[in-house]
């Protein structure tokens, strides 16, 4: 999270910075810092709540609960399933990676900032 904080904060006020300088329109900094908040705030939380439901998970002390899980682990087909099924392990679940690891967030960052100069515009 910290890099992808990092690639969106950077692309954000660099965007900001050009059109200050160029007497572009653009948005307030405080704004701004609002506008990369509303991209990563939700984000944030998903991805917090999915580590806290696999924390008891990933440290198991050897034993039966840890077969289990490893059981689970080996048995997992590791492919897209449908909307209605659960997996045990949130990582397991394909769509949750590709959520996760599938993310433009320089792309995201530029278009929200494109957006927010529109509306200024009509404004």
């Amino acid at each position: 999270m910290a890099v992808e904080d990092g690639a969106i904060l950077a692309t954000l006020l660099g965007l900001y910075q050009l059109a200050q300088s160029q007497s572009l329109p653009h948005s307030t900094l405080p704004e701004t810092l609002k506008l990369y908040e509303s991209l990563q705030k939700a984000r944030t939380t998903s991805l917090h709540l999915g580590s806290i439901s696999n924390q008891h998970l990933y440290h198991l002390d050897d034993g039966p609960e840890q077969q289990e899980r490893d059981r689970i682990l080996k048995a997992a087909k590791w492919e897209e399933i449908s909307s209605r099924e659960t997996e045990p392990f949130i990582w397991i679940d394909v769509r949750y990676q590709k959520a996760v690891l599938g993310r433009d967030a320089i792309g995201d960052a530029e278009r929200k900032w494109e957006d927010m100069i529109e509306k200024i515009r009509k404004e």
